[in-house]
């Protein structure tokens, strides 16, 4: 394998050295560097080219393999591009490079094109002035690659072919519930077991129990058709283990993650809110 392709300097045969870009801290908020145009770029220009065969595309395909790299497999899901002619594998770019997503308030500049397999290339899709910083739609440039976005999202970790539906839905606002559905807050004053139990509960149902000399009578429950389970700051993950713990036991699916940012106590706090079905 070769060395990690993310950390590395960027410039190269790969790119168009006609039009100079650069890689430097990106305007979108907590987004760390974007993609910047140092003159004017016309559209449909070609911007980079990337293969396998020359080393710029580097191709994994296994979880095994990418274990093997020793690059890191956890910081793998910021970088991980799943290519629409080979869902098997997954692909980086070498040097892995920065360009942020297109949310609803901004216009996409680049597209990354699938036409051949083992190849991205990448072009322009409007005119883009000097200075400006340029955008793609991380839903439409990016294909899914099964064992990698099950990989990282068994661990709680969203990669790149998912995220973008995510910061849209955040730019939006977040929506609401299924009508009737039944919200669960969870937080880190519990242990995480006790919202686990409490989430398969509502899918599953609870039956009558008779009161016992520690513990009153309780009624039964019909389980519930929809749920929605809301953490926020560390509580996030608490959540994400409700959640897959209702599909692990077969009782419910996952219908909707989104990801939003709330005030607790005058400070802005991340927020997950899960939606699940119950199975029939």
């Amino acid at each position: 394998m070769p060395e990690k392709p993310w950390g590395k300097p960027v410039d190269g045969s790969s790119f168009n050295e006609e039009y100079p870009t650069e890689f430097r801290p990106s305007a979108v908020p907590d987004a760390g560097n974007g993609w910047w145009a140092k003159v004017d770029i016309p559209k449909d220009t070609r911007m980079r080219r990337v293969s396998v065969e020359d080393g710029t595309l580097v191709r994994v395909g296994s979880l095994e393999e990418l274990h093997a790299t020793g690059w890191g497999s956890e910081d793998s899901v910021n970088y991980g591009i799943g290519h629409k002619k080979d869902s098997s594998a997954i692909y980086f770019l070498n040097p892995g490079t920065a360009c942020n997503h297109a949310d609803p308030t901004r216009e996409v500049s680049i597209i990354y094109k699938h036409d051949e397999k083992d190849v991205f290339e990448l072009w322009t899709v409007k005119d883009v002035k000097a200075g400006e910083e340029m955008f793609i739609s991380y839903s439409q440039a990016f294909g899914a690659c099964k064992w990698f976005d099950e990989y990282h999202n068994a661990a709680g970790r969203t990669p790149l072919s998912q995220l973008g539906d995510i910061i849209d839905d955040m730019v939006m606002g977040v929506k609401e519930p299924p009508k009737g559905a039944t919200v669960m807050k969870v937080s880190v004053k519990k242990p995480k077991g006790a919202y686990i139990n409490g989430a398969l509960n509502f899918m599953k149902g609870v039956e009558a129990k008779p009161a016992t000399d520690d513990k009153p009578a309780m009624e039964a429950k019909p389980p519930v058709d929809d749920l929605r389970i809301s953490g926020t700051g560390e509580a996030c993950n608490v959540a994400v283990a409700a959640a897959l713990e209702v599909e692990k036991e077969g009782v419910g699916s996952i219908t909707k993650i989104q990801s939003n940012y709330t005030n607790i106590q005058g400070r802005p706090c991340a927020q997950l809110l899960i939606d699940v079905a119950r199975k029939k």
